[in-house]
């Protein structure tokens, strides 16, 4: 596999599409990413129409993995879903739509305090909320500054093994994770009540083997009973790091994964809810072939 590059490094070409359409991607280390392996993906040519805000450099990049998610630098972020994310939404067509990705992630953080928070319930917003709302305004201002309309059309979510081991109660990440699409639907510009939210499932391997986990992922798959417009992604078949890492998939899951937050999305777009959404019940797939 080839070196990664350090996050976002080429400056995109002129615009020539229809506009841009922003996406956020949030919650922890499986969105960060930590994928190890084989990586066909990351030696290909970054695609020119997608891009990803750099918080650091405060511009718009040609996205490549790892993406600038709130850890790099500081975390060893390597392949997530983000990018297989993106070529899979692109692929829909779009009418010459532009896809900008904004990298907000941060491994290890959940919204307990054990290490960083995601909480916008208690007597301040945290700052991991501030600074992704910060960083989707930004790519929203950067967007339209380049000549063309921006929409802001989702937020992805992967977070909950950090809550998951600190037992935290169902029913208080259930209320959290509401409140927290609330917020960042009503402080993104260009979000509102309907704008999707979808999560992600866990390493299906460190799932079987945590029953504190597993009431999280319950809470996942029965989210959009409870949040109007929401979504869950399945993990069925994926593949965590090995024996010395089972919490974290692997970069070819984790480009299987984003290629499922990508159908979610078409999904939830045309109204359909009959993708399941539980590790328990779905049936293992052979390979990391995106269904």
């Amino acid at each position: 596999m080839a070196m990664l590059a350090t996050g976002c490094t080429e400056s995109p070409p002129r615009y020539a599409g229809t506009g841009y359409d922003v996406v956020l991607l949030a919650g922890q280390s499986n969105m960060s990413g930590r994928g190890l392996g084989a990586d066909p993906m990351a030696d290909t040519p970054a695609d020119a129409r997608l891009l990803a805000w750099d918080a650091r450099a405060n511009t718009l990049r040609l996205a490549r993995d790892p993406l600038p998610h709130q850890d790099l630098g500081e975390r060893p972020v390597r392949i997530g879903p983000g990018i297989s994310f993106g070529h899979a939404y692109l692929a829909r067509g779009g009418a010459g739509r532009q896809l900008v990705l904004v990298p907000a992630a941060y491994g290890g953080t959940g919204f307990t305090d054990k290490a960083g928070s995601w909480r916008v319930t208690g007597a301040a917003v945290s700052p991991l909320v501030t600074e992704a709302v910060a960083r989707a305004n930004a790519a929203m201002r950067a967007a339209h500054a380049r000549g063309a309309p921006a929409r802001f059309v989702a937020i992805l979510w992967h977070q909950g093994e950090t809550d998951g081991g600190t037992r935290m109660a169902p029913e208080a990440y259930a209320a959290e994770l509401v409140a927290l699409a609330g917020y960042l639907r009503s402080h993104i510009d260009g979000a509102g009540p309907s704008t999707p939210f979808i999560v992600g499932q866990y390493v299906p391997a460190f799932l079987a083997g945590s029953p504190s986990l597993q009431r999280i992922a319950g809470i996942n798959r029965n989210l959009p009973a409870t949040l109007a417009r929401s979504a869950c992604v399945g993990s069925a078949g994926l593949s965590g790091n090995g024996p010395s890492d089972t919490i974290h998939f692997d970069a070819a899951s984790q480009r299987v994964l984003g290629g499922r937050y990508a159908a979610a999305l078409d999904a939830l777009e045309r109204h359909d809810t009959s993708a399941p959404c539980d590790w328990r019940l779905e049936e293992p797939r052979t390979g990391h072939q995106v269904p």
